[in-house]
């Protein structure tokens, strides 16, 4: 679900997915959805969703 939010570029959805997702994934899962993304959507899409939460 996090990864078709990237390609679609919601962030605000994104944001809400990610406190649940954070209960079930590691952070480091997270970072790797968000690096997978990069090749597929590009870096200026992921760029939004890079928010310190997902890095920590």
């Amino acid at each position: 679900m996090l990864a078709s939010l990237i390609a679609l570029g919601s962030v605000p959805t994104y944001t809400n997915a990610l406190e649940s997702a954070l209960e079930h994934l590691q952070p480091q899962a997270i970072r790797e959805i968000l690096y997978q993304a990069i090749p597929y959507v590009g870096f200026a899409r992921v760029q939004g969703f890079l928010v310190p939460k997902a890095l920590t």
